[in-house]
């Protein structure tokens, strides 16, 4: 997760507080309390729920020795329906300094750490601890395609390599073609095609609104022009990245179009209804900018 972005280091911060109030009330009574000082870093998991593998930081507050000690929490939130919040995991991170691997640059060799002799070798994504420390990696947890990268021909595991460069360098929101046949990730939406266009406006519109709702007490109003480009990402629940052009309603010598991004997720229920929320929405970092080939 970017911790950098408010709106999610939010969310996490009230996770690992929940972590940590759940940990002091379990072991009041043995004498054990601890302080939260600051999320470290954190991965999700959109599944039936929302899952948080978070690593922070806390202070004991029973020794009082002032040292910072690194936990790890798994915490899942039930945001679609009861609104329950469970930790699944609290633990010492066993080894606070140490990863088992260790990523180069490119983000594409890849060298073990452990007592074995280290060797080279290819991978696309690398999972560490568990679900706490997970580097490059496309649409949310590592699955079984990624996991058998370091199996596949050139070819194809140079093809993987480039989608997700671009993946991540843009968020998922600057696709121009889908990945690879057979892995089921982030594709381009044609919106060329009316039936796609309706529904990809629909979303739009739906995050232009969530932001005007939002920010209506801070004097910000924005109204939809277009949508320039969109992706999905097809699971339980679809995830649109959508980027599209905006005019600024406040400010009235502004006819300015801005482009923004907005990942809309959309989860249509088995028995009817269906439910809207929006994860992401902000500027798009560099306007001018196309999407990536």
């Amino acid at each position: 997760m970017d911790l950098n972005d408010s709106s999610q280091l939010e969310a996490v911060n009230r996770m690992a507080k929940f972590s940590i109030e759940y940990y002091n009330t379990k072991y009041k009574e043995k004498g054990k309390m601890i302080e939260f000082v600051l999320v470290h870093h954190a991965n999700f998991c959109r599944s039936l729920h929302g899952v948080y593998y978070i690593t922070l930081l806390a202070k004991d507050l029973i020794k009082d020795d002032g040292d910072e000690i690194t936990y790890q929490a798994k915490v899942i939130h039930d945001d679609i329906r009861s609104g329950d919040i469970d930790v699944e995991i609290f633990r010492p991170k066993t080894n606070p300094s140490k990863k088992k691997y260790k990523i180069k640059k490119n983000g594409d060799d890849v060298e073990e750490e452990e007592e074995e002799e280290k060797t080279e070798r290819k991978y696309w994504v690398v999972e560490l601890d568990d679900g706490w420390d997970v580097y490059h990696v496309v649409g949310g947890e590592p699955d079984e395609y990624t996991r058998r990268l370091k199996y596949l021909e050139k070819e194809e595991r140079d093809l993987l390599v480039h989608y997700s460069e671009i993946y991540c360098a843009s968020d998922g929101f600057d696709l121009v073609r889908p990945p690879p046949p057979g892995y089921c990730w982030a594709s381009p939406i044609d919106i060329n095609d009316s039936s796609q266009l309706g529904v990809v406006n629909r979303m739009a519109i739906f995050a232009v609104e969530y932001y005007n709702k939002k920010y209506k007490r801070k004097g910000k109003k924005m109204e939809f022009v277009r949508v320039h480009h969109a992706n999905i990402t097809r699971a339980s629940r679809d995830a649109y990245y959508i980027t599209l052009l905006a005019k600024d309603l406040i400010k009235e010598d502004d006819d300015e179009e801005k482009a923004y991004q907005t990942k809309v997720v959309h989860w249509e229920f088995l028995s009817g209804g269906e439910s809207i929320y929006v994860e992401i929405f902000r500027p798009k970092a560099n306007p001018s900018s196309q999407a990536i080939i």
